[in-house]
């Protein structure tokens, strides 16, 4: 039987899971503490570095101090849980390997399969909902979350778009990866015409010509622009 691992969900919030119950955590920073270790490439971070991350408004000892507090609430909570992932030094705070997964890269992975999951095809901008509620914290922590959704964002639709530019893809999973792309970013033009020329090819005209006029309206609206002349061209094509 496999063992149960620690769920850590970051799109959306910060929440954890063991073996099928939550593990509550009522410090704010201790959860981001938890959520931005498991989202670091070693799953291990110096106690330095997230003392300045959470607490660079405070003196160097009492943000060590306060660091501490933080930790050892982890520490009782996971326990309390029965959940025995978290590595506490007197130099670094981590997670042991392979025993937790992280909801954000297993989408990653799945975008890097040409895989659409449906969280992509429900919410729009889902790279800005990345530890959401989170912005507050500190100055230095809004200052590496800023940039992290940025990453994020990028990252996927890289991957994105990769997927429904393959050719060898069938149709319709190409038409799943451009309309995942378009609600992460509506403003994307090449995704949309994906979309629409999919749309048409699949005999849904409505679909091809609403998937046009959002992002008519998304570039009117916010950027006093039209789209392009290539996309233009496409829906006049559509509307024959």
């Amino acid at each position: 039987m496999t063992p149960p691992v620690l769920q850590v969900s970051v799109l959306g919030g910060a929440t954890f899971a063991y073996d099928g119950r939550e593990i509550g955590l009522r410090n704010r920073k201790a959860r981001a503490m938890l959520a931005y270790i498991a989202m670091s490439p070693a799953a291990e971070e110096p106690r330095e570095r997230l003392a300045g991350l959470l607490w660079s408004e405070f003196g160097e000892q009492n943000a060590r101090t306060t660091l501490r507090q933080a930790v050892h609430e982890l520490r009782e909570a996971m326990q309390a849980a029965g959940c025995d992932a978290l590595l506490a030094s007197r130099m670094a705070v981590g997670l042991r390997p392979s025993a937790f997964r992280v909801d954000v890269n297993e989408l990653l992975t799945a975008v890097a399969a040409r895989e659409a999951p449906e969280l992509l095809l429900r919410e729009t901008r889902l790279a800005e909902t990345l530890l959401a509620g989170f912005d507050d914290l500190d100055p230095a922590f809004h200052g590496w979350l800023t940039a992290r959704r940025q990453t994020l964002h990028d990252r996927l639709i890289r991957g994105l778009e990769d997927g429904y530019r393959d050719m060898a893809l069938a149709r319709g999973r190409r038409r799943r990866l451009a309309e995942a792309a378009v609600l992460l970013d509506p403003t994307h033009e090449e995704a949309c015409r994906v979309v629409m020329r999919a749309a048409a090819e699949d005999g849904e005209i409505g679909a091809a010509l609403r998937a046009y006029d959002g992002l008519y309206r998304l570039l009117g609206d916010d950027y006093d622009m039209e789209p392009s002349a290539v996309t233009q061209t496409l829906v006049a094509e559509i509307k024959l």
